[in-house]
């Protein structure tokens, strides 16, 4: 069998390094200092490492931890000078994210599976994760509970918190709005209903909520929910099983939404109009989209990286750059993608 080399076009990515981690990259990376280059990638093995990707074309490691198993992203401190990591272990670590050691540890009392996210509250930097049922507001200096809301329903997405309140959607079929502050439950929005099994189905159970336009935006595995964030009446739907994939919040008051079945779409957000849509045709999972200038890169289940033009929705470069299955949430640094696959490698892609 004879190997040939496929013609490339000036705008498809071009992978620049690998770097192996022993487990699965499922968890996603975290640009750490975007500028320098620097991000952090974890594994299900439970190690942690910093890279820095230069713009010679290298990843330089400056530190490796090991901790319990890792299946979602890290966090990064406001400051970008704490990383928040989720472990099945039932602990939610904060590791310095110059040199990795150990700054506090929080025992969630089940398996943090939800990725955790970063807002300050009354000045206060605050992390929200989710363990089990309960959601989880800890001091980011020093990880000492500040509240917690348990019986709300499994959740292994990512909460989103606007410094007033914390948005969140969960496996019992509800999103829900807590005071920042306190916790306590401001409104709730029946997204799916029906028994146990329903529930798990079709409920927003691994949804990352996003925030725009005076809206929370939460979905579930057949249509997505803009809610408005004061009061959670809904502002309008938007069908398609677009909960896995983030929605991506442009800064023209649009979005992207991705469906596990690869369509996209850019919608106004104001009205939930479609401004276009394009199908790839590939399964998309957790990774989802990421806007790099005027381009989404979208990253699919089967390795594949594909470019839309912002504008239009038009194809713009594509590149196989492994046949692992990939779930992991990319990051962009000095104009570098990184993303991990589930053999445990992380890529840095040069993009066009």
């Amino acid at each position: 069998m004879a190997l040939f080399n496929a013609p490339r076009e000036t705008e498809d990515p071009k992978e620049r390094w690998r770097h192996h981690l022993p487990g699965s990259v499922q968890g996603g990376v975290a640009p750490v200092n975007p500028a320098e280059g620097t991000i952090v990638a974890a594994s299900s093995s439970g190690t942690v490492t910093a890279l820095r990707s230069t713009r010679g074309g290298s990843a330089v490691p400056l530190w490796r931890a090991r901790l319990g198993p890792v299946y979602r992203q890290p966090a990064v401190g406001t400051d970008a000078r704490m990383v928040y990591v989720p472990s099945t272990d039932h602990r939610l670590y904060a590791l310095d994210a110059a040199t990795g050691r150990t700054a506090w540890q929080f025992d969630a009392g089940a398996p943090v599976i939800s990725a955790p996210s970063v807002s300050t509250v009354g000045g206060t930097p605050l992390v929200m994760v989710s363990a089990g049922e309960t959601l989880f507001a800890l001091d980011a200096a020093t990880g000492r509970k500040v509240w917690s809301v348990a019986g709300r329903g499994f959740s292994a997405g990512r909460a989103a918190c606007d410094g007033q309140r914390v948005y969140t959607a969960a496996a019992d079929g509800y999103a829900r709005a807590h005071d920042a502050a306190t916790g306590k439950e401001l409104w709730s929005y029946q997204m799916a209903s029906g028994d146990e099994f329903s529930l798990a189905l079709h409920s927003g159970w691994d949804n990352v909520v996003a925030l725009g336009h005076d809206m929370a935006i939460v979905a579930n595995v057949s249509r997505s929910y803009a809610l408005d964030a004061a009061t959670g009446a809904l502002r309008w739907t938007f069908s398609g099983s677009a909960m896995y994939a983030p929605t991506v919040v442009l800064q023209d008051a649009t979005a992207l939404l991705t469906t596990e079945y690869g369509v996209v779409s850019r919608v106004d957000l104001a009205t939930g109009n479609t401004i276009w849509q394009t199908s790839l045709d590939v399964r998309v999972f957790n990774a989802g989209a990421i806007v790099h200038e005027n381009t989404a890169w979208i990253q699919s289940v089967d390795g594949k990286l594909i470019g839309l033009r912002i504008a239009d929705g038009t194809r713009r470069g594509w590149l196989q750059h492994t046949l692992a299955f990939t779930f992991s949430s990319p990051a962009v640094v000095n104009n570098t993608l990184v993303v991990g696959d589930q053999d445990g490698v992380v890529h840095g892609i040069a993009l066009p």
